[in-house]
């Protein structure tokens, strides 16, 4: 049978294997062992870059930008409410209009307080000071749809033109589909569909870090997409027999998580990638030198063949499908 190099472990394994057997490493969509390597030359040279020129990401932990919505809504229907409320105390014909302004103002004050505490919980993530407030951010920005803001969680590395292939997930009927992270649109086509699919739901479980080893750190959480069924009349016969028949899908996500200037990024915003088993081979990246990252770069070929980047295709599709 064909076989090939495991591009972490460089042993043989067989062509069709999405799992080293020897090092137990995802290497589905990792293309031969030196154009696999070189994608990881090119990620650490354009971080370096990126660092020196400032513009690793845009600054995230503000308290304007932590504010949704929802809250901003509560906000001016509670001030609403007490402009009424005070224009009834100086004018006595509007009396009755204080009868309406006061329990008003009480819900909405309530509800203001109510979403202002999840708020401030999220400026807290936001700042991403800790490996798993890095995924929980992520996903947070994506769920409120912030897609600007979850790309500046992910390292730009990660930001180029190299294609993408976003699995199925068949509990939201959402199909495979190729993108690019070259700009925000193709990071928006990869990551929009799943979270705004009709009638679904999605929960995220508590980030835990796996392996933490410097700046590095392997984090794992479940992403559980739900999506309800529709029907079966109302009652609670109808809601027991649409939660029976809901689908479900769970996703792991185990994501490589990197510290930069004091917060937290991901090396990879897809939902499964070879970098983010990566971590022993990104460590003794960060600890080479410039020079000698150049000169790894000039070691290996210019271009992989054009039937490796055909196999990386294929393995990244069959690895794609895999819930």
């Amino acid at each position: 049978m064909p076989l090939k190099e495991c591009p972490f472990c460089l042993r043989e394994i067989l062509m069709a294997a999405l799992e080293c057997p020897e090092c137990g490493k995802r290497i589905a969509g990792a293309g031969t062992p030196a154009g696999f390597r070189k994608r990881l030359l090119v990620q650490e040279l354009t971080l370096r870059q990126a660092i020196r020129e400032g513009k690793v990401g845009a600054s995230r932990g503000g308290l304007l930008g932590a504010l949704r919505m929802r809250t901003l809504t509560a906000s001016g229907a509670t001030g609403l409410c007490l402009c009424a409320e005070l224009l009834a105390v100086t004018n006595p014909e509007l009396a009755r209009l204080a009868s309406l302004a006061i329990p008003g103002g009480i819900l909405t004050l309530v509800l203001l307080a109510y979403f202002a505490i999840g708020d401030l919980a999220w400026l807290a993530v936001r700042r991403r000071r800790t490996p798993a407030h890095a995924l929980s951010a992520f996903v947070r920005a994506l769920e409120i749809g912030r897609y600007e803001e979850a790309s500046g969680c992910v390292l730009p590395g990660d930001r180029n033109p190299r294609p993408r292939l976003r699995r199925a997930i068949h509990a939201i009927s959402l199909g495979s589909a190729r993108c690019s992270f070259a700009d925000a649109a193709g990071f928006r086509a990869y990551w929009r569909p799943v979270f705004t699919a009709p009638d679904s739901s999605l929960t995220l479980s508590r980030p835990q870090v796996v392996r933490e080893e410097g700046d590095l750190a392997v984090v794992s959480a479940e992403l559980s997409i739900r999506r309800r069924a529709g029907g079966w009349g109302g009652g609670l016969l109808g809601a027991a027999l649409r939660s029976a028949m809901a689908k479900e899908d769970e996703i792991k996500l185990t994501k490589l998580v990197r510290k930069v200037d004091g917060r937290w990024y991901l090396v990879n915003g897809e939902i499964q990638s070879p970098e983010d088993g990566a971590l022993e081979e990104f460590a003794t990246l960060a600890a080479a030198s410039d020079e000698r990252l150049v000169e790894l770069t000039r070691q290996l070929p210019a271009a992989e063949p054009a039937n490796a980047a055909s196999a990386a295709d294929v393995d990244g599709g069959e690895g794609a499908q895999a819930p």
